[in-house]
């Protein structure tokens, strides 16, 4: 009965996903492995084109996304050598890049922990010259931090703060902690809500549900990674929440009482082919890094090692 009802968490077993995913209130449309660049990040939808950030390599994929089930990769550019840039924002006829060093091409880690913990300076050991800063660019064909407040729940949660969604029309904030351990070797990581009523004096209220239809522990990193930003011309609500997990893919949040959210729609994708992450000891298992979700609930979603999946949200 527990099977049938969807609460007894199955095997993560890579056989148990079809190349299409497992989903409930989702819709899978297409797939694309960004014209042989599949360590995709950051992905932002502007004017029927999708811009992919990549993770490993140095530069950004542009994609003709005017029809959604057939993405066709029209450019690439790169800062140049050692140089990622897998951040961006777009709106209008601008695309605003963050420029840093390819810090993986210069590591010296012996598992993806030490990419998470390592002292920096320590972890480069094979230094190359990179461009830093901000770049402008052109894609028709700033101000001054204050701080009000600080709060840190780590300890006793595990860290790792990514992505902080304020919603200003409910006085509330969504902050995803990115899981950085292997097997949940540090724990829970946790997507809290933060009322911040009084800015100066944020309380989180609640965490939203931890995926448990599979044993998402029993392989690679399970845990939050990135949210679904609202951003002007896509999917905007302060209701409902899209989020990405690391083994757990896409899911999706009714927020409507902040304090007990509940899991509404998701979609769980397969074992990517093959790993394109170079640090050692790294597990093949699937990364969803981030989503773009459009007005007309299209979802545009990454994975490090296995390219841009787009799906439609049903609900």
């Amino acid at each position: 009965m527990k099977a049938l009802l969807g609460f007894a968490a199955a095997p993560y077993l890579p056989q148990s996903i079809p190349p299409q995913g497992v989903a409930r209130g989702i819709r899978h449309l297409s797939y694309s492995d960004i014209g042989g660049r599949p360590d995709s990040v950051q992905v932002m939808v502007n004017r029927r084109h999708a811009y992919v950030g990549h993770m490993f390599g140095n530069g950004v994929t542009i994609l003709d996304a005017t029809d959604p089930r057939r993405l066709k990769p029209v450019g690439f550019f790169t800062g140049g050598d050692f140089t990622r840039t897998h951040h961006m924002q777009v709106a209008e006829d601008m695309l605003l890049l963050a420029n840093g060093a390819n810090i993986v091409a210069m590591q010296s880690y012996d598992n993806m922990r030490g990419y998470f913990e390592n002292n920096l300076a320590d972890s480069i050991t094979n230094r190359k010259k990179f461009r830093s800063g901000l770049s402008i660019h052109d894609i028709a064909d700033p101000a001054a931090p204050k701080l009000l407040a600080h709060i840190n729940w780590s300890p006793p949660f595990p860290g790792g703060t990514h992505t902080a969604l304020p919603l200003p029309g409910r006085n509330l904030v969504v902050v995803a902690d990115e899981a950085n351990a292997e097997k949940c070797a540090k724990g829970t990581f946790h997507t809290f809500i933060v009322d911040v009523r009084a800015p100066e004096n944020p309380v989180p209220v609640a965490t939203l549900p931890t995926p448990k239809d599979r044993d998402f522990c029993g392989l690679g990193v399970f845990g939050p990674h990135n949210l679904h930003e609202n951003r002007p011309g896509s999917y905007r609500s302060e209701e409902k929440i899209f989020a990405t997990y690391n083994n757990a893919g896409v899911r999706v949040f009714d927020i409507k009482d902040a304090f007990a959210p509940k899991e509404v729609a998701y979609w769980v994708p397969p074992i990517p082919r093959k790993l394109i992450d170079p640090r050692p000891n790294v597990s093949l298992a699937a990364k969803s890094a981030d989503v773009y979700v459009t007005t007309e609930g299209l979802m545009y979603v990454t994975d490090w090692n296995a390219g841009l999946n787009v799906l439609q949200y049903e609900g």
